[in-house]
């Protein structure tokens, strides 16, 4: 798993979709 800054560096679209598997997840 990416760490929260390595997450933040990429796109947008990148960090909206990690977003979305983290809510799913959660």
């Amino acid at each position: 798993m990416l760490n929260p800054l390595e997450d933040h560096r990429p796109t947008i679209l990148r960090s909206r979709g990690k977003k979305i598997k983290h809510e799913q997840k959660s």
